[in-house]
């Protein structure tokens, strides 16, 4: 089944992740390096920043929104339904494929390679 990080305050960590992982925390920033996306990733944060490193072939659908920050992205996206904006990004990398879902309230979302 799916990793289930959950925390209330304090950062999420989560290093060489492979597999579905569902983070979640309320006062901290939730910081994935993932190698190789296989499954679907779920962060969500409220007073936090979420960080993603991607390593290797990326296949993706992207949902990222934050309402009080803003969204990086360091590899190509191709927005779907016209769906960019600073605040929300959805679209595909690659040719698609796993579910990459990352929301946070108060904080910005950064997406590098």
């Amino acid at each position: 089944g799916p990793a289930v990080l959950d925390t209330t305050n304090g950062d999420i960590n989560a290093a060489d992740v492979r597999g579905s992982v569902k983070a979640d925390t309320t006062n901290g920033g939730i910081h994935l390096t993932i190698d190789g996306l296989k499954d679907n990733v779920s962060a969500d944060t409220t007073n936090g920043s979420i960080t993603v490193k991607l390593r290797g072939a990326v296949n993706a659908r992207l949902d990222a929104s934050t309402t009080n920050g803003h969204i990086d992205v360091a590899v190509p996206v191709t927005i779907s339904n016209l769906s960019k904006s600073r605040r929300h990004l959805s679209g595909t990398i690659g040719d698609g494929g796993p579910l990459m879902k990352l929301d946070t309230t108060n904080g910005s979302i950064t997406i590098e390679k």
